[in-house]
């Protein structure tokens, strides 16, 4: 599949815009530690004759140590519920909820790499005739009355795709699209401004490649 210049331009600047945005939250955090770690040093007089940069060394193995523990405590129980009730707050209060999802949505998309999505598909949504991208979340089988085979489809809103709508279709009007689930992904949160030069419908009992 063929990629046009200007399609190039704009995919490379969306792969490097969210590993800058890290490695500049990660410096600004690192610089602040690091700061508040010398100003510490101060009180242990028998640190100083450590060289400048053993001291630096130090501020960053504790520097990951905290981040390791923070994490361990993330995966408790406690720690679980307490992240959860601020995840709730912050949702919940006002110009707070934009940033605060759109950075998890960003740290979601960095570090998590796992999906529940199987593929990309078309279906009608919200209404006969409009089509959208949607998800295959489950190969378990929902039976209507008239017997005929549905899937579970989940719909994301854009640019936010941790939200959105859950259907459960008839196989039937679903369209199975040629592309990845992380190509489809970039054209639901780049609201259509990322896209593949052309991207087609695919039987999904034969093995045809998959634009990556």
């Amino acid at each position: 599949m063929k990629f046009s210049f200007k399609h190039n331009i704009i995919s490379g600047f969306v792969a490097i815009l969210p590993i800058g945005v890290t490695i500049l939250i990660l410096v600004f955090i690192y610089n602040k530690f690091t700061n508040l770690f010398l100003k510490f040093i101060k009180y242990f007089p028998q640190l100083n004759f450590l060289p400048q940069f053993i001291i630096t060394l130090i501020g960053l193995i504790i520097l990951f140590l905290l981040l390791y523990l923070i994490g361990f405590f993330t995966n408790t129980l406690l720690g679980k519920w307490i992240t959860s009730l601020f995840d709730r707050v912050f949702m919940k209060t006002p110009l707070v909820n934009s940033i605060y999802s759109s950075a998890r949505s960003l740290s979601e998309t960095l570090f998590e790499k796992k999906t529940s999505f199987k593929e990309a598909v078309l279906v009608q949504f919200p209404r006969n005739g409009g089509y959208t991208i949607g998800f295959v979340t489950t190969t378990v089988d929902w039976l209507d009355i008239d017997g005929e085979k549905r899937l579970s489809i989940f719909i994301p809103t854009t640019p936010n795709p941790t939200s959105g709508f859950f259907l459960i279709v008839k196989e039937s009007e679903i369209l199975y699209l040629d592309i990845s689930v992380e190509w489809a992904l970039k054209i639901i949160v780049s609201g259509g401004i990322i896209h593949p030069d052309e991207v087609k419908i695919r039987d999904p009992n034969e093995n045809k490649e998959i634009v990556e």
